[in-house]
């Protein structure tokens, strides 16, 4: 924080970001400021985790779509190595898996909103400064190739396990790209099978992880181009 003041470094960065944030004209003390990175370190931990988790357990279930996945990240990631931010326009049915995933189960389950004015909603009348929780957890078919020929910004509009509005979750760009890649990476080097006899089933908590799943990572061949 202080180099950051000291080196006027204002650009698009969160640290900065948070510096500049004031509220009545009160900027937040470093106290606050550490206790923001922090919570921004842990809050994306476990949703992440969470994440891939389903999306794993979903591959593993359906071999046209882990067929699918493997020849995507087979053809763009080297044998042996990592996927990176580069190869992320090309990842483009990887992006769609993650993307269902968060759809069919998204980290934050339950979202509260205050309204801001007298409002109705289906002819119930609701008044201002009221908290409306809603639910973005609509489990169904997973189905990625709904996702086809989406931009990110039609997809983010389309779905809401970010939230929406002035509080939707700041790293959401940064979330999916994390998610995207960490996918590539595992599959491209494992094959996640169930262990006999696993039943999965959704724990809800403050996140949405997959209760029960038990899975076996394989090494794939890496004789491929």
């Amino acid at each position: 924080m202080d180099d950051h003041r000291t080196r006027n470094l204002d650009g698009a960065d969160l640290l900065s970001t948070l510096l500049a944030a004031s509220e009545d004209g009160q900027r937040l003390s470093d106290s606050e400021i550490a206790d923001q990175v922090m919570s921004f370190f842990f809050g994306g931990i476990e949703t992440t985790a969470a994440t891939l988790a389903w999306a794993l357990h979903q591959v593993a279930r359906l071999p046209d779509i882990e067929e699918r996945l493997h020849a995507e990240v087979d053809a763009l990631v080297p044998a042996g190595g990592h996927a990176t931010f580069d190869l992320l326009p090309q990842l483009e049915y990887t992006g769609r898996i993650i993307t269902e995933i968060l759809r069919l189960y998204p980290p934050g389950w339950l979202l509260t909103r205050i309204t801001t004015t007298d409002t109705q909603f289906d002819g119930h009348p609701i008044a201002k400064g009221t908290t409306v929780v809603c639910s973005p957890y609509l489990p169904e078919r997973f189905a990625p190739e709904r996702w086809a020929g989406q931009n990110t910004k039609g997809r983010n509009g389309a779905l809401i396990p970010f939230g929406g509005g002035a509080r939707k979750c700041i790293a959401d760009t940064f979330s999916i790209t994390e998610a995207t890649l960490a996918l590539a990476t595992i599959t491209a080097r494992w094959r996640l099978t169930h262990t006999p006899g696993a039943g999965v089933t959704p724990a809800l908590g403050a996140i949405l992880n997959p209760r029960g799943l038990n899975m076996r990572a394989t090494v794939r061949s890496t004789s491929r181009a």
